[in-house]
C-alpha cells in the first residue's frame, strides 16, 4: 500500500522508529484533536494502518491514542 511521507513519519514515531533505523520498541500514537496531524492519523485508521485504542495509558480524556495495525507497520517496516 502506498503511503505518504507525512503517514509514513507518524507510522514510524508511533513504532519508535523516527530517529532511525531502530527495531521498532513501542506501538503507540497519542495525538489531539485539534491537532494538525490528527485527520492523517484519522486516515490511517479509514486505511486500516492504524487503529483507535480504547485505552488511555493514563492519557487525558481530550486526547486521542492509536497503535499501529500489522498492515501499517508491513508498510514501512522492511
Amino acid at each position: 500500500m502506498k503511503i505518504t511521507p507525512e503517514e509514513a513519519h507518524i507510522i514510524r514515531h508511533a513504532l519508535g522508529q523516527d530517529s532511525g533505523g531502530k527495531e521498532p520498541y513501542r506501538n503507540y500514537y497519542v495525538c489531539r484533536p485539534d491537532s494538525p496531524d490528527h485527520g492523517t492519523v484519522e486516515g490511517l485508521v479509514d486505511r486500516g494502518l492504524m487503529e483507535h485504542r480504547t485505552d488511555s495509558l493514563g492519557v487525558q480524556d481530550t486526547t486521542d491514542l492509536y497503535h499501529v495495525t500489522e498492515a501499517g507497520r508491513a508498510a514501512v517496516v522492511g
